[in-house]
């Protein structure tokens, strides 16, 4: 019978090791357990491990593996009862996110071509539509952007309701300042994501370094696949 140490069921957890981190992790054991019987079990403990390891993976991977498959097969179960009702419903719902996030990619666009007219752009894009429209190009949710809004409280308005001349004219001044940190933003991640391509294509990482110098000699642990 083997014992079951913490620390070893936990270092076996790990997706991939290398040979110079099982030795030092082994030097960590022997260090730990000093009487010969308790580091002996230990020994015992880290081949049966390392065994079970190379033949099926660590034990996060397999569990993670029989969960994965419990929900695709729950997932298929409720597939096949979903009536045409919801069906529909669940696709007018992606209808309309997706049509929202175009209309939102299309005013980021907008925005980072011409960063003096966005103003007058977003004034043309939205004038007497609805004011779903002007929200969502502002990235702000129905109920924020009418929080915003200074309008009579006489008028009522919802989602459909136009945006109008004189509700422009009222609330100018803070759309023009959203406008434009908005299309900060944009810029400020459009830089983030090209120093980061160029950081990737820079730099070839510790396994490619050694590669190149031709230095690679340790035995590297993965599970094998099924």
């Amino acid at each position: 019978m083997v014992e079951i140490f913490p620390e070893i069921e936990i270092f076996f957890q790990q997706e991939q090791f290398s040979q110079e981190e099982l030795d030092d992790f082994k030097v960590t054991i022997e260090d730990k357990y000093k009487d010969e019987h308790s580091c002996r079990l230990a020994r015992s403990a880290i081949n049966a491990k390392l065994l079970q390891y190379q033949l099926s993976g660590p034990v996060a991977a397999r569990v993670n593996e029989k969960l994965k498959r419990a929900r695709i097969k729950l997932r298929s179960k409720k597939a096949a009862s979903t009536n045409t009702k919801k069906i529909k419903a669940e696709k007018k719902v992606i209808k309309k996110t997706r049509n929202d996030k175009k209309l939102i990619n299309k005013g980021k666009e907008v925005l980072s071509r011409n960063s003096k007219g966005v103003v007058k752009i977003f004034y043309n894009y939205n004038i007497n539509k609805p004011l779903k429209k002007a929200a969502i190009y502002l990235k702000l949710s129905m109920q924020d952007f009418k929080s915003y809004l200074i309008i009579n409280e006489e008028i009522k308005i919802d989602e459909n309701s136009s945006f109008s001349e004189q509700i422009w004219k009222d609330n100018r001044h803070w759309i023009e300042r959203r406008l434009i940190s908005n299309q900060k933003d944009v810029k400020s991640i459009n830089k983030k994501i090209k120093r980061s391509d160029n950081k990737t294509k820079s730099t070839p990482g510790v396994y490619g370094k050694l590669i190149k110098a031709k230095t690679i000699g340790s035995i590297i642990y993965t599970r094998m696949s099924k």
